[in-house]
Formats: C-alpha cells, sequence, structure tokens
C-alpha cells in the first residue's frame, strides 16, 4: 500500500463568487495565499513526493505548502466543465434544470467531461505511483478519488466536505485506492 494525500488547491477569486472554474487556469486570491500559509501538515509530508495539476493554483498551493513540486502530472488537472466553465453556482443550476441533466456518474456538462471519465484518468494514473506522495489537485478530482474508493455514485453530496485547502489521507494499491480520513 502507498500513501498517498490529495490537497485541494487554495481558493481563488472565482472560488469567492462560486464561479465554476474548471480548466480555466485561475491563480489564488491573495486571500487564497494567505490561508494556505496559515496551514499546518503533518512534518512527515514534506518528505514525501510532492506532485501537483498543471494549472496555476494548484501549483501555486504547492509551492506555498512546501516550496516547490517535483513534477506536474496532467492526470491530476481539474475535471473539464465544458459549456459550463465560468457560471456562478446558480447560472449552473438553471443551466441543470434546463438541459434536464441528472446526477450521477454519466453526468456531463456540454463539452466537458463526466464524473466517469476523470475516475478512469485517475484509475490510470493511480499505478504510477512508486513512493508517498502529495499530489495537489482539485475537487473534481478528489471527488473521483472518493467515489473509486467509497463507492459514493455521485447522487447527493460528496462523502467530505471539500474546502479549499483540505487534505485527505489514501491509501493506494495497484488501481484500487482506500479512503482513510482526512490530513491532521
Amino acid at each position: 500500500m502507498i500513501p498517498l494525500v490529495l490537497i485541494r488547491h487554495g481558493p481563488t477569486d472565482w472560488t469567492a463568487v462560486g464561479r465554476l472554474q474548471g480548466r480555466v487556469d485561475q491563480p489564488l486570491s491573495e486571500l487564497g495565499r494567505e490561508r494556505l500559509r496559515t496551514l499546518t501538515l503533518p512534518d512527515d509530508l514534506r518528505t514525501w513526493e510532492w506532485i501537483a495539476s498543471p494549472l496555476a493554483r494548484a501549483i501555486e498551493t504547492a509551492i506555498i505548502l512546501r516550496g516547490f513540486v517535483e513534477r506536474l502530472e496532467p492526470a491530476l488537472i481539474e475535471r473539464d466543465a465544458g459549456a459550463f466553465e465560468g457560471l456562478t453556482r446558480d447560472e449552473l443550476d438553471a443551466e441543470v434544470r434546463r438541459l434536464s441533466l441528472r446526477d450521477g456518474l454519466d453526468w456531463c456538462p456540454p463539452g466537458g467531461e463526466s464524473p466517469r471519465a476523470v475516475m478512469a484518468r485517475l484509475k490510470a494514473f493511480l499505478p504510477t505511483l512508486i513512493k508517498p506522495t502529495v499530489a495537489v489537485t482539485h475537487r473534481g478530482v478528489i471527488e473521483a478519488a472518493l467515489a473509486l474508493s467509497t463507492g459514493w455514485d455521485y447522487t447527493g453530496p460528496p462523502p467530505v466536505r471539500l474546502k479549499p485547502g483540505v487534505a485527505l489521507r489514501f491509501a493506494v494499491t495497484g488501481a484500487n485506492l482506500v479512503y482513510e480520513g482526512p490530513v491532521g
């Protein structure tokens, strides 16, 4: 079993107004940077390999928390929100109702990516891990990890609240993932 900690990037200006970022490359907000500087992680995580999504908000989060990132990992990029990128929560809810989209693993915004697709991307990535790893990533990837490890099917809220900066511990065996709980 290989330990894996997934950390959600810090807040951006879009996070503050409830705007869906998807793959739009938003930097952290000044408030996001300040919040990350107050986050305390266990010392042993500093000796693990640190990887990040290639989006600026994830890279900057890793740099604030550790000082550097060892490599960027495309499999950790945020779920593609397609035509819904940039919408506020209210606008998104209206579009979902208008298009009669439903919750679940195959829910897919126009031109975007379904949770099932993110899960497949993550499942293909997991066997590449060979040592304890901290991965700075996004809500959509962490949701996929929770779905893989707990059986959550995206109908209803995730089993864990995924605030910016949240750190969750998993154990990896091949392409299998076991959720162990929050870090700290």
